[in-house]
């Protein structure tokens, strides 16, 4: 199969662990990284990332999507879906109406508002076959879809 890992962009921040609670603590008090660990799952927090510009960038995030990745699985991901960073030069799949700012980068898909359940699994279908196309292995570079079956590529 192919190994999908994803970036949700939270561009008005959000809440990973509750006010009060120990990790909360110890994220104020300065640690670097937080990991909570739950049963059957996890989250690490980065309060504080470092960056050359101040903020940290798409890149950066990607970047650590990617190690998190290869950490938990010894190789990196097939695809990265990643939710917003409109204005990044990643592949955009447009879903509804763009937002008012112009888009940057190749659109590769646009799925219009109001598609009947039809028209969706057409689109839907159709975008896979693109988007397996572009791994490594894939048919645009010579392969029948992923070099593997079940995860050594990446």
């Amino acid at each position: 199969g192919v190994r999908v890992a994803a970036l949700k962009h939270a561009a008005h921040g959000f809440d990973l662990d509750r006010p009060g609670t120990d990790s909360e603590r110890l994220a104020v008090a300065g640690a670097v990284v937080v990991g909570l660990a739950g049963p059957g799952e996890g989250a690490v927090l980065f309060p504080r990332l470092p960056s050359r510009e101040g903020a940290v960038s798409w890149r950066d995030w990607l970047a650590l999507v990617v190690k998190a990745c290869r950490a938990r699985g010894g190789h990196g991901p097939d695809l990265v879906l990643v939710e917003g960073f409109t204005q990044s030069d990643l592949p955009k799949i447009v879903v509804g109406r763009p937002k008012a700012e112009p888009l940057t980068g190749e659109v590769i898909a646009w799925v219009p508002e109001g598609c009947d359940d039809g028209e969706l699994e057409r689109l839907l279908d159709d975008l896979a076959s693109r988007l397996l196309e572009r791994l490594p292995g894939g048919p645009a570079a010579g392969g029948h879809g992923p070099a593997r079956a079940g995860g050594n590529g990446g």
